[in-house]
């Protein structure tokens, strides 16, 4: 089932770590971080998806969804068109 995160995630793990020094470490982690919770999400839902009602999961994804969207709107900066040093400088990096 594709989600708003799903289309943001990745995108988010690449750009969030810019210095080479720490770039393929937080890469590393934000994707198995990433696999990690999917899978526990699969393992969950196969396991209660006979007792739940297929309405009560498609909800509960849609207030995931919901709230993902809310998160990446309001707290996940546009990089556009910015250049690096002005991004660091508007989060207060440097």
């Amino acid at each position: 089932m594709p989600s708003e995160q799903g289309a943001v995630i990745w995108v988010f793990i690449s750009e969030i770590f810019p210095e080479p020094a720490s770039c393929e470490k937080g890469q590393t982690l934000g994707s198995a971080t990433h696999w990690a919770f999917a899978a526990l999400l699969d393992v969950s839902l196969s396991h209660d998806g006979g007792r739940l009602p297929a309405r009560l999961c498609v909800s509960l994804f849609r207030l995931h969804d919901g709230a993902a969207m809310i998160w990446v709107k309001t707290m996940v900066p546009e990089t556009k068109q910015i250049p690096l040093e002005q991004m660091q400088k508007r989060l207060g990096i440097e």
